[in-house]
């Protein structure tokens, strides 16, 4: 951008092409654009929602990645233990950390794989 004669320039994107205006009114007027190919369905009162397939992604991320910091602690903890950075006699110190994770995996995954045979097949 430039500065002449105390208006600033500015560049707007018509289309594919840049054009340039010099202290015009800079507010895009979207009025004259084509529709879109795919308009947005815009929910309304009383439309049926299933949240379930969201739901289950969601389950099954949770799950994996809290079973995948399982294995990066315990793993962490067998490494250590290789290297001889720790001893065996320290690794209740690790019960500190150990525990609450394995509980918190446990319950998450419990959850995840009991809703998931409790859903209702449509293959019936």
């Amino acid at each position: 951008m430039t500065q002449g004669d105390g208006l600033s320039d500015s560049v707007m994107v018509s289309g594919d092409a840049l054009v340039a205006s010099s202290g015009q009114d800079d507010s895009l007027d979207y009025s004259g654009d084509a529709a879109s190919k795919n308009p947005v369905v815009t929910p309304q009162f009383g439309d049926f929602y299933d949240p379930r397939p969201q739901e289950d992604g969601a389950r099954r991320i949770i799950a994996y990645l809290l079973i995948g910091l399982l294995w990066f602690v315990v793993g962490g903890m067998f490494v250590l233990l290789a290297f001889g950075s720790i001893k065996v006699i320290d690794i209740k110190e690790f019960a500190v950390v150990l525990g609450p994770i394995v509980t918190l995996v446990s319950a998450a995954t419990g959850f995840y794989y009991g809703t998931k045979s409790t859903v209702p097949s449509n293959n019936a």
